[in-house]
Order: C-alpha cells, then structure tokens, then sequence
C-alpha cells in the first residue's frame, strides 16, 4: 500500500474501523480503542489533505468508532461524549463547506443522534432532546425537499423513536407517545422500498412497545395491552433457533409489557405485580376465555416482573430485576409457603443484572430448558451503582422434577 494513496488509505480506515468496533470491541476493547484511534488519524489526515469535503464521511465514521467503543465497550461515557462533540461539530463544518450537499446534511442529522443517545444514557435528558430536535429539523427538511428519498425518512424515524424513548425517560408520555407513532408510520412503508425489511419491521415493533409503555404512564392500561399485542403479532413469527437479536428483544420487551402469561393446558392466566411483590392466577375458560373464577395468590415477597412458563414442570421460571435473579415459582395457587428456589443469579454475577423478561427457544427440545432473557444492566436499580450494558442471554436449565416440591 503507497502512504500516499488517499483511497487506498480511505479504505483501509473503513475495514480497520469496522473490524475495531464490530468484532473486537467486545472481546479486546483496548486494543480495538489503539484501532480506532488510528482509524482517526489516517481519516484526520486525509481531511486536512483534501481541499473539499470528499473524506468528511470518513472522518465522521471515525469518530463514531470511537464512540462506539467508548459508550457500548468500555463504558467511559465522559470519553464516549467528548468524541461525539468533535464528531458534530466536524459534521457542522462540512455542512458549513458544503450546504448543499445532502449526504454530509444526513450524517450531521445522524450525529445529533449519537451525541443525543450518549446524553440520556449520562441523565442529560434535556440536553439530549435538544440535540434531537435539532437533528429532526434537518431531516424533515431533507424529507419536504426530496419525500420519497428512503435513506433521509430513515434518519428521521431514527430520531423520531429515540425521542419518543428520550421522553419516556422524562415522564411526557403523551408526547412521547406522537414521536414514537410517527416513527412507526415512517418505518412500516420500508419493506416495499428498502432491502432491510426485516431491520425496518422490527423497528416498527420497537415502536409499538414503547407506545404501550406511554399508554401506560398515560393510566390506559387496555390502550398499553393493544400496542404490546401489536408489536407481538408482528415480530413473534420471527422466533426460531437462529432468532434475530433484535426480534428478540422486541418481543420479550412486549412480554414484559404485558407481564401476563397464558397456561393453555391448565386453563390459568398468570400475571405479577412488581410494586405489590405478587404472582397471581386467574382461572379462565377455555373456551370463552372469559375469567372462571376469582385470582388466586401463587406467591409473594419479592419484586418479580416477567417470566416464562414451563406447564409440563408447573414452574414459572419469573425476572427479578432489583434481586438481580431468575427464580423458580410453582405454579399452584398458594403452592410455595416452603419457599421458592433461585434457578440463575445466587450466587450473584454481574451476567444477570437487570433481567427483565424471557422467552423459550424453539427449538426441538428447548421448551422448559433453553431460553433467551434481555437485561437493562442495572438502568432501573443497579445493585452497586454501576451503569452496564444491556444484555442478550441464553440461558440452559437443568430438567426440574416437581414432585421434589411436594
């Protein structure tokens, strides 16, 4: 490779980049942080040596890596949110160079964006909706210039969605609730016109999860269950053995929305109140499904929020989010006065912060063994104070006997 290859160098940049921030970031985060400063050093250069914009988006990139590793890896978010300022306000310079050109215009839109998720993440939620308003500007002016440019409204549904999460966060439901529908709206034409249909869908999904979420704050507990419902109906298709990650996610956020479960062989609908430290049941007819008979107490005493159900076991498989376990709940009305067992978490590690809700793999064999739980890593009560990266688990159980319960 000649030193002086600027396109040759460029590229290199971009494969040194990719590989820093989506391969080893995770598994070497320093070395991938002495990569991405390269990455930034190669791409410094090659701007200060162009006398136009061409290797602004390279520059941009490079940051962002930064960014990347320093927010998601190594969790240094006062680094993280320094690179995302020299990251705008190199996009606020292009654009300034170069007003009319629209690419440089998108990813100054995008970087609002990430200056704007850094800022949440440290509790700057004003700070971070200033920033996305900001960026929403730009991209609904691209949009009234240019409608059916698919790229731009997918910047805009981007900020649209993290707004509408953004203002969950600061209790504004309502209006959380119109940026989080207007994203939905942007993102459901996609498949027609965009090669990343799945991408797209799920991020439509996501939406409808968080609108249950406003709907809830909002006391529209009936609304809520129709947007968690929604958002399952249109990504649950999606669970097999090789899921995708995000469906997953979508869908056990839904679950957790709901935090009821359907026991189709027994005829009981399960349901936990967190505040309350209760897991109830309700019998139902299964043929009506209408409510058979009055709730009755399965268990109590700790904070559980979603589960998963293992009716060939009765055992509830329930997330403690504060407790920071998976607890095994047998699924008998006032069936656990002798106590409840610890299934994952005792004793405590930092894998199992925050679990929140679960669903089983489908796989031959995975029913009441194998299952998928997301984390928030400690965003709701953090166990030490420490902040972590929200997770994706896969977690395998030994075959449960109940008749060791009786």
């Amino acid at each position: 490779m000649r030193p002086n290859d600027a396109a040759t160098l460029h590229r290199y940049a971009l494969n040194l980049g990719y590989f820093a921030a989506q391969q080893l970031g995770r598994s070497d985060p320093k070395l991938a942080l002495t990569y991405g400063q390269k990455v930034l050093q190669i791409e410094t250069k090659l701007q200060q040596e162009s006398p136009k914009t061409q290797y602004a988006g390279g520059l941009a990139f490079a940051y962002s890596v930064l960014v990347d590793l320093f927010f998601k890896d190594i969790h240094d978010y006062a680094s993280a949110r320094s690179y995302a300022e020299r990251q705008l306000l190199g996009g606020q310079q292009a654009v300034r160079l170069d007003p009319r050109n629209e690419m440089l215009q998108r990813l100054l839109a995008a970087q609002y964006l990430y200056l704007a998720e850094v800022d949440s993440k440290t509790g700057r939620l004003s700070q971070s909706l200033e920033g996305l308003k900001k960026g929403q500007a730009i991209a609904r002016a691209m949009i009234e210039a240019d409608p059916e440019n698919v790229p731009n409204r997918g910047v805009l549904a981007d900020n649209l969605s993290f707004t509408g999460q953004v203002l969950l966060l600061a209790r504004k439901p309502k209006d959380a609730f119109g940026q989080l529908d207007e994203a939905r709206a942007l993102y459901e034409p996609f498949p027609k016109t965009d090669s990343k249909a799945k991408v797209s869908s799920i991020k439509a999904a996501i939406c409808l999860v968080k609108m249950g979420e406003a709907a809830g704050q909002m006391g529209k507990p009936v609304l809520a269950e129709t947007y968690f419902r929604n958002s399952l109906g249109s990504v649950e298709s999606r669970l097999a053995p090789s899921a995708n990650r995000d469906a997953l996610f979508t869908v056990a956020a839904a679950y957790a929305g709901l935090g009821i479960r359907y026991a189709a062989r027994s005829g009981y609908l399960y349901y936990t109140s967190t505040s309350q430290q209760l897991m109830m049941r309700v019998p139902v007819n299964q043929e009506t499904l209408d409510p058979a008979g009055l709730p009755e107490f399965v268990a109590g005493g700790r904070y559980w929020d979603d589960f998963g159900l293992d009716e060939e076991a009765e055992i509830a498989y329930v997330t403690t989010y504060r407790e920071n376990t998976i607890d095994h709940v047998l699924m008998r009305a006032d069936g656990n006065r002798a106590g409840f067992t610890v299934a994952a978490g005792n004793p405590f590690t930092e894998t199992l912060v925050g679990p929140s809700s679960g669903v089983w793999r489908r796989g031959p064999g995975d029913y009441g063994r194998v299952a998928y739980f997301t984390t928030d890593g400690g965003t709701a009560q953090s166990p030490d104070g420490v902040s972590r990266t929200a997770k994706l688990l896969r977690v395998t159980f030994p075959r449960v006997d109940v008749n060791r319960y009786e």
